[in-house]
């Protein structure tokens, strides 16, 4: 119960093997330790394992050190949400988080997931980060294209009009005949995009 550690001890919430224990059980602990130990690397590192929200739980020094946090975003994406804002508005920092899960985009600062040009580069990285790019960027083709042509089963987290849009549904399933089950289903129906799917993958007749 994470509510008991707002009764625990002051003392014991500067104890490092009982702070450490707690942690192990519950991240939340994290958030009841004195400044000292939510400023300890290994302490914050054995609480982010149980749970990458006790990041945010850390000081400020640890929230902004590039190695500690990539390292969290490599366990779960979730844990840039709770990097400082320094990192989540990094252009280099978030295409390398991209890199490692494309679901990074969606805690990025806000500009950077409207910035045409970065999400551009971050779709040529990992195509699926384009669910996570600002809505005003959802109907831009060249960045739909791009994202299919890095992963073809990006095409399930695009909109209606690109599920039927020939053009990039070629491009998915020239990149994974398998995208065919995430086209619409007049593309599905229609011979030449069964086709060119089965060239890819011919386990794609399935769908």
């Amino acid at each position: 119960n994470s509510r008991a550690f707002m009764y625990v001890a002051e003392e014991l919430r500067g104890d490092r093997d009982f702070i450490r224990a707690a942690a192990v059980q519950n991240s939340v602990a994290l958030m009841y330790a004195t400044e000292e130990l939510r400023g300890d690397r290994d302490m914050v590192s054995v609480a982010v394992q149980q749970n990458t929200n006790a990041l945010k739980y850390a000081v400020d020094s640890i929230r902004s050190d590039r190695a500690f946090v990539l390292a969290a975003i490599k366990k779960d994406a979730h844990a840039l949400e709770h990097a400082a804002d320094e990192l989540r508005g990094d252009r280099e920092f978030v295409l390398q988080a991209v890199r490692e899960d494309p679901r990074a985009l969606e805690f990025a600062l806000k500009d950077l997931r409207a910035d045409r040009d970065f999400v551009l580069r971050a779709v040529r990285e990992r195509g699926p980060a384009i669910a996570h790019a600002a809505d005003e960027l959802r109907s831009d083709r060249e960045l739909m294209l791009a994202a299919v042509m890095q992963d073809g089963c990006t095409l399930r987290c695009l909109g209606g009009q690109f599920r039927n849009n020939r053009d990039i549904v070629f491009a998915a399933l020239s990149q994974n005949g398998l995208a065919l089950q995430h086209s619409s289903w007049v593309l599905r129906s229609d011979r030449d995009c069964v086709a060119a799917a089965m060239r890819q993958n011919p386990d794609a007749l399935e769908f």
